[in-house]
């Protein structure tokens, strides 16, 4: 058997143990995800989209608050971070070479790598505690912040 075959009998070899590995540590995985879906499937109904959750121990109840809270930080993050975003993106195209634009473009990709956490205790600085209440605006503001440069490098 040549060097070439060896190896290729090897690398085959691996990627058929990858694979059982693989295959090994889904089947826990998909037998939690059954044992949920099967157990959780009884409880969706238009009560549990409409209605606010029920006190702990009693029965029934909904999610209509998570929901509505949802929609209002995605939104206010929306309308926070789009138009910077759009606004940034478009003059980082429109004027590529310019010393402003690679500086949009290089801040977009800084602050593409700052962690979630560190942009939460900022807005937790600025918007929380001088107001001394949280509030939807500030986890909109936050979210804002970690859509901007996204928007903005999707837009150029």
């Amino acid at each position: 058997m040549s060097w070439t075959q060896w190896r290729k009998l090897k690398s085959n070899i691996l990627v058929v143990l990858c694979g059982g590995a693989v295959v090994l540590a889904l089947i826990p995985l998909a037998f939690v995800l059954f044992f949920v879906v099967g157990q959780g499937i009884s409880s969706l109904n238009w009560n549990f989209f409409t209605h606010m959750p029920a006190p702990v121990g009693e029965a029934g109840g909904g999610m209509a608050n998570a929901i509505v809270g949802s929609l209002m930080v995605t939104g206010l993050g929306a309308l926070f971070a789009i138009p910077i975003g759009v606004t940034a993106g478009m003059y980082a195209a429109e004027y590529a070479g310019s010393r402003l634009a690679s500086t949009v473009r290089f801040a977009a990709d800084t602050l593409n790598g700052v962690p979630s956490i560190v942009i939460g205790v900022f807005v937790y600085g600025i918007a929380v505690l001088p107001f001394k209440q949280f509030s939807a605006l500030a986890g909109g503001l936050a979210l804002g912040i970690m859509m901007i440069p996204i928007i903005a490098r999707t837009t150029e």
